[in-house]
């Protein structure tokens, strides 16, 4: 399984936790130990950063999702928009592509993002 990039963060963040606490476990006071509640109290604030990275991945691929359905829709069918020379252009959607989680539209062999496009008709 794949983690995605907050999840990357969490789970980094977890293994430094765990570390700590290791070193928090064995460098205590023998005669003052860690105390129940904060241990607990660590221990959930973690999972909340582990639950909170992977709602924000899962929402991240739901948007992804969402840009490439509302890109596919458009093939066929004719824009306007800017390339990324700042230069405009117009015609007909060729195809859709993804690449770095960035939409692209295909139109007449020049690639445009799905946010640089100013009108579409037909």
């Amino acid at each position: 399984m794949q983690l995605g990039p907050a999840l990357q963060r969490a789970q980094l963040s977890r293994e430094e936790f765990l570390g700590l606490l290791i070193a928090e476990i064995t460098q205590q006071n023998p005669l003052e130990p860690l105390d129940n509640q904060q241990f607990l109290s660590q221990l959930v604030n973690l999972q909340n950063l582990e639950t909170t990275a992977a709602l924000e991945d899962g929402i991240s691929s739901l948007g992804a999702s969402f840009r490439l359905t509302t890109a596919s829709g458009l093939i066929g069918r004719q824009i306007s928009g800017t390339l990324d020379d700042g230069s405009e252009t117009s015609g007909r959607v060729e195809k859709v592509t993804m690449e770095a989680g960035q939409v692209r539209l295909w139109v007449d062999g020049n690639e445009i993002s799905l946010d640089s496009v100013s009108e579409v008709l037909e």
